[in-house]
């Protein structure tokens, strides 16, 4: 490749992902159940949550799972846009690489610790010597 074919390329390249770090930006994820909506951003941060009088009605558990349960579809929305976004930029080898890793999707719902476990005891090994 000649530097006047380099040149071009990286002209065509930067035409192609003009504003995709604005889109890429604004991307937003969003799942509602049981009351309860949740918006994320591309990095999966929660930005918006929305409860409803029915979801306040919910057990304390059971609104934390489907919060973390809604927060990661949102997550996954999100990262699915996102790849959209960029398939038209990057590329094929670099889209087989970034789809490759997407993680594994969260279980349904979050166990919960025994309601016994009383970790408010100083232990005996935590105190300094």
């Amino acid at each position: 490749m000649s530097t006047d074919e380099l040149i071009a390329a990286s002209a065509e390249l930067a035409e192609r992902a003009h504003g995709v770090s604005d889109r890429l930006a604004g991307i937003t994820g969003r799942a509602a159940a049981n009351g309860i909506e949740v918006t994320v951003n591309l990095d999966g941060m929660i930005i918006a949550v929305e409860l409803s009088e029915e979801a306040l009605r919910l057990p304390p558990d059971r609104l934390a799972a489907e919060l973390t349960r809604l927060t990661h579809e949102a997550a996954a929305a999100a990262l699915a846009e996102g790849v959209a976004t960029l398939e038209p930029v990057a590329g094929e080898p670099l889209l087989a690489l970034l789809t490759a890793q997407e993680p594994a999707p969260p279980p349904e719902s979050a166990p919960t610790p025994p309601a016994d476990e009383d970790f408010s005891a100083i232990e005996s090994w935590a105190l300094p010597r």
